[in-house]
């Protein structure tokens, strides 16, 4: 809801990942999310192959794999 998310571009020594999201988690949320339940639940899928990797993680948000996409419309 009060996410901040920041796409960082640039040359990487990582096979296949030029372009990263960083995710800064919105302050008070964690009364209504359980982070460390959260983290479990997208590092899971992540290590499944349904969604973005998992890059890194830090006190205050993480580091995941940059996606291109588009939102799909209603009409779709």
């Amino acid at each position: 809801m009060t996410n901040e998310f920041y796409r960082i571009s640039g040359p990487t020594k990582r096979e296949n990942v030029s372009r990263v999201l960083v995710r800064l988690y919105g302050e008070g949320l964690d009364r209504f999310f359980n982070r460390d339940e959260e983290i479990r639940t997208f590092e899971c899928l992540s290590n499944k192959g349904q969604g973005p990797k998992l890059l890194g993680q830090f006190a205050n948000g993480r580091i995941e794999e940059f996606i291109h996409a588009r939102v799909c419309p209603i009409s779709d």
